[in-house]
């Protein structure tokens, strides 16, 4: 593999037995645009790009969109393929890189790209496990740890000199050296361990918060993460370093993602009111921070979270049967609380948005079903 490997904690022997991923796959080709059949309120998508692996995220970027997803294991014995691909601003496919597991998720920043999951599909096998490539695919580290998988990364800055950081939040299996549960790990550039957290906050009810759901640096300085408490229940964990002890809240409803909303002309968290800047989670509803939850269509499930200043993009699924949902994907202004656009997927028998990206044209979204696939609208 090209890159490097860099351990973080020693490695404990992995006992517990693993849930595999799902088997199955996608089929289509990639390149063979047009095939997915979408309904979009406002003009006809830019385009669709099919993919031959099951997307877990998306990202944008300078020149276009990158999208993360995995092939899984062909038998018992092998490996699902972890897989990153860029595509330009037109649709097309610009380049591909392959590894060993499953993404989750992928972020962009000045320093290039940066890929969590895990390393293997079978949990019995799976290290947590970060990837940072440069713009043409190239890797430039690989960073394995305890047993389990990292859920979000993204990069970041010290608050002492302003160096940059990687960071990676997750979860560790019971066979992990500090035992399962929440982990948190940043890293300067050359991969060397720069902060390591294995003991999970509490709740300001006193209930243990024992899984990592989402990640999104605070707009100063420090770290913001979605955790669990073992019945499900939400809450934000804000860390001004790591490791350190965060400022627990909890939140109004199960929250999947999180990101900052800016209105029009608005770039950074020192706004005075509650018209300017504020953080926007998505899960089981929809819920603006300060203002009452509030949700845009009925029995939606909305697992993915995008802003740019004046529009926020949710994406995620409605349930329309017993088994059966379709994908939704809603572009709103999130002040005045108001649909701007929407694309919706036909469930075949189930669909969902899975990750969005927008850049300064466009609005792509990761369409996970039968057939994987993006879809660009422009805005």
């Amino acid at each position: 593999m090209d890159g490097h490997d860099v351990g973080f904690r020693p490695l404990g022997l992995v006992l517990i037995a693993g849930l595999a991923a799902p088997l199955g796959g996608c089929t289509t080709d990639p390149g063979n645009v047009g095939e997915v059949d979408a309904t979009v309120t406002g003009d006809e998508p830019e385009w669709e790009l099919p993919l031959d692996f099951r997307v877990t995220d998306v990202v944008g970027v300078e020149d276009g969109v990158v999208a993360v997803g995995f092939s899984p294991p062909t038998d018992a014995d092998s490996n699902a393929t972890w897989t990153v691909a860029a595509v330009n601003a037109q649709g097309n496919l610009t380049w591909t890189h392959e590894a060993a597991g499953v993404p989750s998720r992928v972020a962009f920043g000045a320093s290039g790209l940066l890929v969590a999951g895990r390393s293997h599909a079978d949990w019995d096998q799976a290290l947590m496990q970060v990837q940072m490539l440069d713009f043409a695919g190239s890797v430039q580290l690989t960073l394995t740890g305890d047993p389990g998988e990292f859920v979000d990364v993204a990069f970041g800055a010290s608050i002492e000199d302003g160096s940059p950081r990687i960071v990676a939040a997750g979860n560790a299996q019971d066979s992990a050296p500090g035992g399962s549960g929440l982990r948190i790990v940043s890293w300067d550039l050359d991969g060397n361990e720069l902060g390591f957290v294995d003991e999970a906050p509490m709740s300001p009810e006193g209930t243990p918060l024992v899984r990592a759901v989402s990640l999104v640096p605070q707009l100063h300085s420090g770290w913001m993460l979605v955790v669990e408490d073992e019945l499900g229940s939400s809450y934000r964990a804000s860390y001004e370093s790591l490791p350190g002890e965060p400022y627990v809240s909890a939140l109004a409803h199960s929250v999947r993602d999180m990101s900052w909303v800016l209105a029009e002309g608005v770039v950074a968290a020192d706004a005075s009111g509650d018209n300017e800047v504020g953080v926007m989670t998505v899960g089981d509803g929809l819920a603006l921070d300060g203002v009452e939850p509030w949700t845009l269509l009925e029995n939606v499930s909305y697992e993915v979270i995008a802003s740019r200043p004046g529009v926020t993009v949710v994406g995620g699924h409605q349930v329309i049967g017993d088994d059966s949902a379709k994908a939704v994907l809603q572009v709103i202004d999130p002040f005045n609380q108001t649909e701007l656009d929407s694309v919706t997927v036909p469930a075949d028998p189930w669909s969902s948005f899975v990750g969005i990206a927008i850049t300064d044209e466009l609005i792509v979204g990761a369409l996970a079903a039968e057939d994987s696939a993006l879809l660009a609208i422009g805005r």
